[in-house]
């Protein structure tokens, strides 16, 4: 009996070690010349590592308060960045005021800039914003399908006339452009076809990075009732992008184009809820669309994440489906710069179809949040690694 005991310890001790081990050692493998980080259910344990996130709130822009009403910031969605000092740029439409609105480190407003309009300056349709590494404003107008700089006390720069088919520009450190093409074609079977491209400084493309691709409802016989959402988004002189319909499979290239890693991760299938279908099914709610609601049907489950962003160091934070610890919280898985499940976090982040409404800045997270009154609030977190 006693040998049986000490047969089973030891056999214990070893799937022990071996579990111990795996947790530590890093899948890696390539596929053709791109490196894949292959990450598991649970994250990795690795030595010397940060893991543990503390988020400490320092203050609110809460939009329900009466002296943002009388600036003029009645809304925040996910237009907004902050620059290198910690200043916060927001837009919000005003046809009859300043459309961007400028709040320092501490939350104080500093002033107000930029018209609606046609004219030098002015801008009709924001669709992107961005601070660039040199600290300046750089605005996606689709309506005058131009490219706007401006300074960080409101002075327009500079301007850039774009093609009608881009409908957000992101100017890189290294003069290059990485920016979205909008490719609609109502005849094929896919309506949209959205390529984000590295452009040089003319504008002129260097090469195709990833691409999100909508089925054309009016097209096929069945309809897969998803948003198709795609992610996409600069850090650390990487540019990482995600299609849900690729899979838990997010893409990571260099500042020229080039593929260099691959994260992919296991992940838990989470039922699609009645709330989704319902939203889903609202697009299509007008008699018009009869035709197109019998062809749409849903998964057995969620896709893999719904949208990603990242920090300054190339953590990446990535919402998953599944429900956080509070009401309004989903899990976050969050990776190392080199890719790396490391942890997860409940976080409440307001979030729409394609769209997740926060950034991090200067170990700072901002946080757009929905209130009961049906406003909606800018929460900034001081952020701690341990």
């Amino acid at each position: 009996m006693k040998k049986i005991l000490y047969c089973l310890l030891i056999i214990s001790l070893i799937y022990v070690c071996r579990t111990k081990s795996n947790q530590n050692t890093i899948d890696r493998f390539l596929e053709g010349d791109v490196e894949v980080i292959q990450n598991h259910i649970e994250p990795y344990t690795l030595k010397e590592e940060a893991t543990n996130l503390t988020l400490t709130k320092e203050f609110t822009l809460d939009t329900e308060r009466d002296d943002l009403a009388e600036i003029g910031l009645t809304n925040i969605t996910e237009a907004f960045d902050i620059d290198s000092q910690g200043n916060l740029y927001i837009y919000n439409p005003n046809p009859e005021g300043d459309i961007f609105y400028k709040f320092d480190a501490s939350g104080d407003f500093v002033h107000s800039f930029g018209r609606e309009g046609q004219g030098p300056g002015e801008n009709q349709q924001v669709v992107y914003l961005s601070l660039t590494a040199n600290d300046e404003l750089a605005v996606t107008d689709l309506g005058n399908m131009k490219l706007s700089i401006f300074k960080t006390n409101g002075d327009l720069a500079r301007e850039t006339k774009l093609g009608h088919e881009f409908d957000a520009v992101h100017p890189l450190a290294n003069g290059n452009y990485l920016a979205r093409k909008i490719v609609m074609d109502f005849t094929s079977d896919f309506l949209w076809q959205n390529p984000l491209l590295m452009c040089d400084p003319d504008f002129n493309e260097i090469a195709e990075l990833d691409r999100q691709v909508m089925p054309n409802p009016m097209q096929g016989e069945r309809l897969k009732g998803i948003w198709y959402a795609f992610s996409w988004k600069v850090a650390a002189g990487k540019i990482f992008t995600g299609f849900q319909e690729r899979g838990y499979d997010i893409f990571v290239h260099d500042f020229n184009g080039e593929l260099i890693r691959k994260i992919r991760k296991e992940f838990k299938a989470v039922p699609v809820s009645q709330e989704y279908k319902d939203k889903f099914m609202e697009q299509f709610s007008a008699p018009m669309f009869d035709d197109i609601r019998k062809k749409i049907y849903f998964p057995d489950s969620m896709p893999p994440y719904h949208y990603f962003f990242t920090d300054d160091a190339g953590r990446l934070f990535v919402m998953t489906y599944a429900l956080g610890e509070k009401p309004g919280e989903y899990w976050y898985d969050i990776f190392n710069p080199e890719g790396i499940f490391i942890t997860r976090v409940s976080l409440n982040i307001k979030n729409d179809a394609d769209r997740l409404y926060a950034k991090i800045k200067n170990n700072h997270l901002y946080a757009v949040q929905d209130k009961d009154s049906g406003f909606v609030e800018l929460a900034i977190y001081h952020m701690q690694w341990q």
